[in-house]
């Protein structure tokens, strides 16, 4: 329990100072997603209503440091992977984990891998959760260096779309 309550603090860290830097990233789109690093023109509305139950647990293997916002993102060089973890779901004790979990920034959106979650489905009691974890793998060399507003959706089978409460802030230096 205080796991997802630490989680759920660190999260809610990510909302102070959000910011309107979305640009998309910088590799031209030649229709091939490998041709641009996965990154394809996003086709997921801008207004999404509904928030997702989950949590980003870690960035390239590591927590989220406390008072990570607009102001004071996190670091990572140019040219190497940016790793992204998490569980996502419709809702918690009810709800289902996600068909797909996206990055989006500016108008381009990069498609998580899904990963198995039992810890998720044994703390809310809810066998559908058990791939609730996604896994976003971020090319950076397909980035200009500047700050990024990382935000993340959730599409259910039927199509429905959630948004996460947080936005993970990223300088590619």
């Amino acid at each position: 329990m205080l796991f997802f309550l630490a989680l759920a603090s660190v999260a809610s860290l990510l909302m102070v100072g959000c910011s309107s830097s979305s640009n998309p990233p910088a590799a031209e789109s030649s229709g091939d997603p490998q041709a641009s690093g996965g990154w394809e023109d996003t086709k997921i509305p801008s207004d999404i209503q509904m928030t997702w139950a989950g949590s980003v647990d870690a960035v390239n293997g590591n927590p989220i440091p406390s008072g990570t916002s607009a102001a004071a993102p996190l670091r990572a060089p140019l040219g190497r992977k940016l790793e992204v973890q998490g569980w996502a779901a419709s809702d918690g004790k009810t709800g289902e984990a996600f068909d797909a979990v996206y990055v989006v920034i500016g108008n381009k959106q990069l498609r998580g891998v899904p990963a198995t979650r039992p810890d998720v489905a044994d703390y809310y009691q809810n066998p559908r959760l058990s791939r609730s974890g996604f896994q976003i793998s971020i090319d950076t060399s397909t980035l200009q260096k500047r700050d990024y507003v990382l935000k993340l959706v959730g599409v259910t089978q039927s199509g429905s779309y959630y948004r996460s409460p947080y936005q993970v802030f990223v300088r590619i230096e």
